[in-house]
């Protein structure tokens, strides 16, 4: 499928599937805050989400554009993303909170860095997309103790998925440094890095960090300092 495609089908199905949760837990909630079971928007976003992963898996074409200031800016924005403030659940272990606000204040830095070395055309670093990866593999650790606890898959499930996608999309962007990887794969977990992010940054709370993620990964996935080798 043609990329400029995928483009707007990425973020137009994650649109949908944000509005559809706005919807089940503005509607469709109980006097505890639960979802009630079987509700009607519970069963379409289902549907929506197949139809994302199937019609982004079509996506063929790993080429990058060269355009410096836009990847430059997605790196830059996710940075501001990961300074949202975080608060930490009782649930979670005071070590394993450390090495998460480290690590998170680590992968701030490295995507700073990173967006300048794209805004001058320079190859990126692989030391500093590597701790972006684990800056995202601590995140998703550290949140799952909390998720784990909570009454409904529902509440967690894209929250989970998107951070999965997030650590391998950083993956895949620190082994294209090495000439490893692959540059298909890396695209399509940016792709539906997009539509899972878009979808995760609305629930019974609101997840704003997934809005910047997901700009991060549609400037990274199209667009690059240089075009691919």
């Amino acid at each position: 499928m043609n990329r400029s495609k995928l483009y707007i089908a990425a973020p137009l199905l994650g649109l949908a599937a944000m509005a559809l949760r706005r919807g089940m837990y503005t509607l469709y909630t109980d006097v505890q805050g639960l979802l009630i079971p079987g509700n009607p928007l519970a069963l379409l976003l289902p549907a929506v989400t197949l139809l994302a992963m199937v019609l982004l898996s079509l996506a063929r074409e790993p080429e990058l554009q060269a355009a410096p200031r836009l990847s430059a800016y997605s790196n830059w924005i996710l940075a501001l993303g990961l300074l949202l403030p975080q608060q930490r659940a009782a649930c979670v272990a005071p070590l394993l909170w450390g090495i998460f606000q480290l690590t998170r204040y680590l992968s701030c830095a490295a995507l700073v860095i990173l967006g300048f070395f794209r805004a001058r055309g320079k190859k990126d670093s692989l030391c500093l997309n590597a701790l972006v990866c684990i800056g995202f593999i601590a995140r998703l650790v550290a949140s799952y103790q909390v998720w784990s606890r909570m009454p409904q898959m529902q509440n967690y499930v894209f929250s989970l998925l998107a951070v999965i996608l997030l650590a391998a999309f950083a993956y895949q962007q620190a082994a294209k440094e090495v000439c490893l990887g692959s540059p298909l794969w890396r695209l399509r977990f940016g792709l539906w890095g997009t539509f899972v992010c878009l979808s995760a940054s609305v629930g019974a709370t609101d997840q704003p960090f997934y809005l910047f993620a997901a700009l991060w990964l549609m400037g990274c996935t199209l667009f690059d300092s240089r075009k691919a080798e």
